[in-house]
């Protein structure tokens, strides 16, 4: 199975259409296509989350990126947070090994799988499991790269590091590949949807620089599905994605909305007294770290500095350091209603009138795909690899 974050037809038809896309539009001829309805709510994570357990966000539980723990805190959704079991470890318990790369959960060892966590999973010594792996694929996960930090650039800029990273992801799926004892094959490519995010209204508004850039980026990734076509050939090949993207005419700011109601407050707003009581130590001073230096998130080793300088002055002197990202979320503690996670702060709305479209929105995000049948089902030989891939659009 191979995954496709965030593709849509809107955008992948007018690159077949180019001819420069060979092993996708072979996919097509051959196989089986259509689209399908993605999740509610259709972003990645709760969407991925459905895949992998056959069921909606409402039976597995897994409704964004993060959930909300105790107190103040959230962070990554994770596989122990699953409802139902995911499909490899029903795999596993018929005997079938399954190699998953990159599903967007935060995860531990599985049973008879090898897993290559996200971007949701930030040590890399919990890069992959198990454990003894990072030894034997220690050359390919010291150039493997999860997350872009690129954003914020200029769109050619954005597209090197996409094209770096998804180079890094092949030359481990590629070592696993080959070298793993498998029954079932998973890898998603996130970068689609990392460049749909930053370009799409663009490349559907015919510019240019944007229909050069998602060629580009799809050009190299058709060609690492067209090494897995070629090295599996009598396996089922599936390619699918979890939601489709569109232009954006409006964006609505939930916790702004909140806000103006008076009902949000942000974290940057957070009395010295509330600080203390949430990190249950004396807080002596609060400092607010200057907007104009939010553009160094982007850079690792400033992310790292200023971790390791928030943690020293708050053991230390008692000094509550709020950063520009930390103080611009909506304050958990004190706020009368807000939405809590990255994913929610705002959704677009696609159409002329909010009138004609919001209403339906849940409902209006589709995904794409295509299935080619391998030369024996799995019933018949259980040993035979299963190649799996993902595609998606939204109407």
């Amino acid at each position: 199975m191979i995954g496709l974050d965030g593709t849509s037809w809107n955008v992948l038809d007018p690159l077949l259409a180019t001819g420069e896309l060979p092993n996708l539009q072979a996919l097509r001829d051959e196989g089986a296509h259509g689209i399908l309805e993605s999740t509610i709510p259709f972003y990645t994570g709760p969407a991925w989350a459905s895949f992998a357990t056959g069921s909606s966000p409402a039976a597995h539980g897994v409704y964004d990126f993060r959930m909300m723990r105790e107190g103040d805190a959230i962070t990554p959704a994770s596989a122990a947070d699953l409802r139902k079991k995911t499909y490899y470890e029903i795999l596993a318990e018929e005997g079938v090994r399954s190699v998953v790369v990159n599903l967007p959960l935060d995860q531990g060892e599985s049973p008879d799988a090898v897993i290559v966590n996200s971007w949701l999973t930030v040590d890399d010594e919990r890069r992959i499991y198990p454990l003894d792996r990072r030894e034997r694929y220690a050359q390919a996960l010291g150039a493997y790269q999860s997350y872009p930090t690129t954003f914020y650039d200029s769109l050619d800029t954005h597209l090197e590091d996409l094209c770096a990273l998804e180079e890094s992801r092949f030359a481990l799926c590629r070592e696993l590949f080959l070298h793993e004892d498998w029954g079932h094959f998973f890898v998603l490519f996130s970068s689609t949807d990392w460049l749909g995010h930053k370009a799409t209204g663009l490349f559907l508004a015919g510019d240019e620089e944007a229909r050069a850039a998602f060629l580009r980026l799809y050009r190299q990734l058709d060609g690492y599905i067209g090494w897995l076509r070629e090295h599996a050939q009598d396996a089922t090949l599936i390619v699918l994605s979890d939601h489709g993207q569109c232009a954006e005419t409006h964006i609505v700011h939930v916790n702004g909305f909140l806000r103006e109601l008076g009902l949000v407050k942000l974290v940057r707003e957070r009395s010295d007294a509330v600080a203390a009581s949430v990190g249950g130590a004396e807080v002596r001073a609060t400092v607010r770290v200057p907007m104009a230096l939010r553009r160094l998130r982007s850079n690792r080793l400033a992310r790292r500095a200023a971790r390791l300088t928030r943690r020293a002055l708050q053991r230390g002197l008692g000094v509550n350091l709020v950063t520009p990202e930390r103080g611009l979320e909506a304050d958990r503690v004190v706020s009368r209603a807000f939405t809590p996670t990255i994913s929610a702060p705002r959704f677009a709305v696609s159409g002329r009138t909010s009138t004609d479209r919001l209403s339906r929105m849940p409902a209006a995000c589709w995904s794409t795909i295509a299935i080619r049948p391998g030369l024996a089902s799995a019933a018949s030989r259980p040993a035979t690899p299963t190649v799996s891939c993902s595609s998606a659009r939204q109407a």
